[in-house]
């Protein structure tokens, strides 16, 4: 390494990742730390200025040049000295300054795994003064951040928990996004992977929580790290889970049509949970259990902006989210599956309490005497028919709607468990299709 000089105004306390270039001035000797602190992204210097005034420094300018070697570094560096202007030297002159004269920056957004030339400047108010020190080379790190992933945990039918880390310089986290990604293939580039953002605790750890996954389905993730300024990409080592299969959920009432009936809700990971609401023919759920506004709702008339006719039947479609998220035979039912269901099955209904409103655990039983299921989704609400008659009203979507139907029924409490009665409506004159209700999917043997 050539020896390294400055201005005697200037005791450089960064140097040495490289060579320094001597001036062609008398210059003294200066004292220098062992290098620049460089990352991927950064590089900090701290620099301690001697002969000048700190309020020089406030009032005058300050800061660092600095280019990419395949310049001409001390020709760009003299040319800004005399007033040019090029692209190619970059001037910065952010950093904090004290009262002593000790500057420290650091220098943002560099390109991975690149050469620099820097130099420190000082340029007073009336720009009668310019100071210069001498040129130091370093070199920033490739984007090759440490990433581990973890092994899913707490997987089911519809959800999962993954953890992975990222270790990296704080500088470069702050430039960069971390997160997960998750996707239904191994190519973490392919158009179909999600990225969910992420926030890293002290030493790097994240942990999400999957939902609303398909089911008996497999899917690839792995960390990464977005630079917010290029967009670049690095990915963690990808692991894979698949999500538990749908037979489980089969009841055989052994109906003529050979279709067989879910136990349970779309998107209960049990027969004793609640599942689902979702709007008629809409793949996602607001969660409101009641009307979407029409910005949410695609599909409301065609004077909505963005309406989309799908017609009047959505069976095994891709509008049709039962087939979305279990694939295969599965499909939301028709009306027809309905009747089917009622003719071959008796109904009866369970309620725990006599408490007033919603009821903590209500819905009803359906059997054909060998196999049961529950079904109702008591969150939509308890009213009343008359001053006399508790009932809790359970709505279910069906997959025709000409122009609108909905499985309606109103079971009526005459005790603590009691027979029940059902109202099919068979034609709904109010449009509702933008209404959030329950599905129960069904296994269809002849669907292709």
């Amino acid at each position: 390494m050539k020896r390294i000089v400055t201005l005697p105004i200037i005791a450089l306390l960064f140097a040495a990742c490289g060579e320094k270039e001597e001036s062609s001035q008398e210059l003294a000797p200066v004292s220098l730390s062992d290098d620049v602190k460089v990352t991927t992204f950064t590089a900090t210097v701290s620099v301690q200025f001697n002969g000048i005034s700190y309020k020089d420094l406030e009032y005058g300018s300050r800061g660092l040049l600095y280019c990419e070697d395949g310049a001409n570094a001390d020709l760009l560096f003299q040319a800004w000295r005399n007033g040019e202007k090029n692209s190619d030297c970059k001037v910065f002159t952010q950093g904090s300054t004290t009262t002593s004269g000790q500057y420290e920056a650091t220098l943002t957004n560099l390109s991975p795994d690149t050469e620099y030339a820097m130099c420190v400047f000082f340029k007073s108010e009336d720009g009668s003064r310019i100071e210069m020190s001498g040129i130091t080379h370093f070199k920033t790190n490739q984007f090759a951040p440490d990433m581990a992933t973890g092994k899913a945990t707490g997987i089911k039918h519809y959800s999962a928990t993954v953890d992975a880390s990222i270790i990296t310089d704080k500088n470069d986290l702050n430039l960069c996004t971390p997160g997960m990604a998750l996707s239904m293939t191994s190519d973490m580039n392919s158009s179909e992977t999600s990225f969910i953002l992420c926030e890293l605790s002290n030493d790097g750890k994240m942990k999400v929580d999957l939902n609303n996954l398909k089911v008996g389905a497999t899917y690839y993730y792995c960390p990464y790290l977005k630079v917010k300024s290029t967009g670049e990409t690095a990915f963690g080592p990808v692991e894979t889970f698949s999500t538990l299969s749908a037979e489980d959920m089969k009841v055989d009432f052994g109906l003529p049509s050979g279709i067989l009936w879910a136990d349970r809700d779309l998107g209960a990971e049990s027969w004793n949970e609640y599942g689902v609401c979702y709007a008629w023919g809409m793949l996602k759920s607001y969660g409101t259990y009641h009307n979407i506004t029409a910005d949410l709702y695609d599909f409301m008339d065609k004077n909505t902006p963005g309406y989309t006719d799908i017609g009047n039947e959505i069976s095994g479609t891709g509008y049709d989210v039962a087939h979305y998220y279990l694939g295969g035979k599965w499909r939301m039912p028709t009306k027809d599956d309905f009747v089917e269901l009622i003719e071959h099955t008796t109904w009866s209904w369970y309620r725990s309490g006599k408490n007033e409103g919603m009821a903590d655990d209500s819905y009803s039983v359906i059997s054909n005497g060998t196999v049961s299921m529950k079904m109702g989704d008591d969150r939509r609400w308890t009213g009343t028919v008359s001053d006399e008659t508790k009932v809790c009203r359970n709505e279910y979507w069906t997959a025709d709607v000409k122009p609108i139907w909905y499985f309606w029924g109103i079971f009526s409490e005459e005790s603590d468990m009691s027979d029940m009665n059902y109202i099919l409506d068979k034609l709904k004159t109010v449009v509702v299709r933008e209404l959030e209700c329950a599905i129960r999917p069904v296994w269809d043997p002849n669907m292709q």
